[in-house]
């Protein structure tokens, strides 16, 4: 019997670049899923300090306390500058 054949490349490159070899796509907000544990923690609360600051400059600085979440989503869709600033915090839980 005779052998047979192991590869051939011919035209593939051909074929490959025919439509383009195009990178792949990338979406704006990466996942965090397999990055540092420790770091996907610290972020999430430095996220919620930053949710905090942007109420308390929206409100003028007048509370002194806590914050409610209530408040918190009456100021994200009031102010456009809060809101495209919450965009990305959308994903984060709200049990903060």
């Amino acid at each position: 019997m005779a052998k047979s054949k192991n590869s051939s490349q011919h035209n593939q490159s051909k074929k490959n670049h025919k439509n383009g070899i195009k990178k792949p796509k990338t979406h704006r907000y990466p996942s965090l899923k397999g990055t540092d544990p420790k770091f996907r923690r610290n972020h999430r609360h430095a996220l919620h300090g930053t949710m905090r600051a942007l109420v308390k400059r929206s409100q003028g600085g007048q509370e002194g306390g806590r914050i409610s979440m209530a408040v918190v989503d009456k100021v994200r869709f009031k102010s456009r500058e809060a809101s495209r600033a919450f965009t990305f915090l959308a994903c984060i839980p709200r049990t903060l």
